[in-house]
């Protein structure tokens, strides 16, 4: 019974770690996602300064 016990327990460790990992990759795409964003637009204002000065 012990063991049984001790499986579960190692399952259910296993899941945590699994849905942590997934939650960390998911929040690292946004930020990355949100970045990019940023980089984009930020970018895309110096072109249209650099347009509105020619």
């Amino acid at each position: 019974m012990e063991h049984l016990y001790r499986a579960r327990d190692y399952d259910d460790v296993v899941h945590q770690y699994e849905k942590r990992c997934k939650s960390f990759l998911l929040k690292r795409q946004e930020a990355r996602r949100k970045k990019e964003k940023v980089d984009g637009d930020s970018n895309s204002k110096q072109l249209e300064l650099l347009g509105n000065k020619n």
